[in-house]
């Protein structure tokens, strides 16, 4: 473990293995923060490691493990050399080797048809597996992602049919809202119609059902017509 020196500043325990060793097996070992040991390769002047090019000392480890045990996949190999699961890939790479496992879990076949209908973290939580995994499995399938259930609105049915702002003042929301409601359902914005206007003098001044027998739309929408205008109901 690494221990404090002048300062409170970490001090590295061995600064040998800086540049030998995978960033997180540092951490992990040291227990220790990524941040600390990048700036211990700064103060050391130690080239950083990439994923792209492991230490050579590993390379003859990941080919002895392969060829003990050619069936294991590369976090086999990883897990067994020390080292990260990237680093395996690379050296089979320039190695030419090809892994006697395929590197990517299938999806089981009797999950296939749920794939789309459930959300990817349901797979997650019951397989044990990671969101691109679950990604790639509706890819392969060509699946599209989970959409949850659209919901109705009470006032989807008049959407078009009136003004948006009479649906705004009826049932008291955004105007925003109600204009994006309308554009995700593929609906046109309200358009009088001829002779609508003179409709607007019979209101409250008939029955609203009776209205709108006449005018052909639904009683809600001359319902809101009436109260956008704030024209009192109809008394006999």
């Amino acid at each position: 473990m690494a221990t404090r020196g002048r300062g409170h500043r970490w001090v590295c325990p061995d600064p040998a293995l800086l540049g030998l060793t995978p960033l997180e097996d540092l951490c992990r070992q040291w227990d220790i923060s990524e941040g600390t040991v990048r700036r211990w390769y700064h103060r050391n002047n130690v080239p950083f490691p990439t994923e792209t090019s492991p230490p050579s000392s590993f390379q003859p480890l990941i080919l002895a493990v392969h060829a003990e045990d050619p069936t294991l996949s590369y976090q086999g190999i990883a897990e067994r050399v020390g080292c990260s699961r990237a680093w395996v890939g690379v050296v089979f790479q320039r190695q030419r080797l090809v892994p006697s496992r395929p590197q990517h879990r299938p999806c089981p076949v009797d999950q296939v048809e749920r794939l789309g209908k459930v959300p990817d973290g349901v797979f997650v939580k019951e397989l044990g597996v990671g969101f691109p995994t679950v990604v790639r499995w509706r890819k392969e399938h060509g699946v599209p992602p989970y959409r949850l259930p659209q919901k109705t609105l009470p006032y989807d049915h008049l959407l078009g049919k009136i003004p948006d702002m009479e649906i705004v003042r009826t049932f008291d929301v955004w105007q925003s809202a109600v204009v994006r409601r309308r554009k995700q359902l593929g609906v046109p914005p309200y358009r009088a119609k001829a002779g609508a206007i003179a409709y607007v003098a019979l209101l409250g001044e008939m029955p609203d059902r009776a209205l709108a027998d006449q005018l052909g739309v639904s009683v809600t929408a001359v319902r809101a017509a009436r109260r956008y205008r704030r024209v009192p109901v109809y008394k006999a």
